[in-house]
């Protein structure tokens, strides 16, 4: 009997996945029985074969192609025995104190329906958690201001040890859920190729009444970016996914004309903020971390004229991963 199967993607991230295997494989809980999945995208560079005799006690799933995130999780979920799933990026570093009081947290309260920890980096500076979901005040970056953080707290909660914040949104870095609520909620939404599927997936959570936790008082170390800034190429599609799944969770859970006005916000701020990046990036080509806003515009062109051209507001590697199925 598995008690918690721990789930990772990994897309060309070897370095930190084998510091975060390394402390998986240190841990030795006392209560639970544990199994590691890494589902790796296709990362086609040689390194899946040398890692899979590094680590034979892990489970290595080699997917078909790079077809996203979400697809992914849901990959290794459908090879996963656990009561309970851990979803967890390969830029992470477990500790075993934080893996059990989340294994303790979700046996003790079975109404909290996703939880989660803090994240800090390497220089000590932790995450941000309170932030509110989506709307058409927290969009765009000149409204934000305008926009109160969202209350995390529960006036009928009463602090214990490993106390926790009651968050309108997770991070899908680190999301634990049972496996039961993984059925219910219909596992990852495979709309999103990268980025804001952990938004959407507690969205959807909140809608059917779950409630969404993260422990204050224990914490992972989290490279941030680590798995997505490898080169220029990646940061580049990293971030162009960060924008067409804003499109996609607007469409996906925005209503009428609030959808409509959105989208076309979206549109227009993006293109003047990436048109005048693209201008500085011409003229200081010889800096190479403005040159990154020439393929990101590139990048975008040709999503919203394959956008108009196909009716859809999904990623082309999204639609890539439909037509293979």
């Amino acid at each position: 009997m598995t008690d918690v199967s721990i789930i990772i993607v990994n897309y060309k991230s070897w370095p930190v996945l084998k510091e975060c295997l390394t402390s998986l494989n240190n841990i030795t809980l006392n209560n639970y029985v544990s199994e590691v999945i890494v589902v790796d995208n296709n990362s086609q560079d040689g390194y899946f074969s040398q890692f899979t005799q590094t680590f034979p006690e892990i489970n290595f799933i080699l997917n078909s192609g790079n077809f996203g995130f979400s697809q992914a999780c849901n990959l290794g979920a459908s090879h996963a025995q656990g009561t309970y799933f851990l979803f967890l990026n390969p830029d992470t570093i477990m500790s075993q104190s934080t893996l059990e009081a989340l294994l303790d947290c979700a046996h003790k309260h079975s109404d909290y329906k996703l939880i989660s920890c803090q994240k800090v980096n390497e220089k000590g500076v932790y995450e941000k958690f309170n932030k509110p979901l989506p709307s058409l005040m927290t969009l765009f970056g000149l409204l934000r201001v305008f926009q109160k953080p969202p209350n995390i707290t529960n006036p009928n909660h009463v602090p214990t040890k490993n106390d926790v914040v009651f968050p309108a949104w997770l991070s899908g870095s680190l999301i634990l859920m049972s496996q039961e609520w993984f059925e219910i909620i219909g596992g990852w939404n495979e709309d999103y190729w990268m980025y804001y599927e952990d938004v959407d997936l507690s969205n959807k959570t909140s809608l059917l009444n779950g409630i969404i936790v993260l422990i204050k008082d224990v914490e992972i170390i989290h490279k941030h970016g680590g798995s997505t800034r490898t080169s220029q190429t990646i940061k580049a599609l990293s971030k162009t996914e960060v924008i067409i799944s804003r499109h996609v969770y607007v469409h996906n859970n925005f209503k009428g004309i609030k959808k409509i006005l959105a989208q076309l916000i979206l549109i227009i701020s993006i293109m003047i903020s990436k048109t005048t990046l693209l201008f500085l990036s011409l003229f200081m080509y010889f800096i190479p971390k403005l040159r990154v806003n020439i393929s990101i515009f590139k990048n975008l062109f040709i999503y919203y004229f394959n956008a108009l051209k196909n009716t859809t507001w999904l990623s082309q590697r999204s639609i890539k991963f439909r037509k293979n199925m």
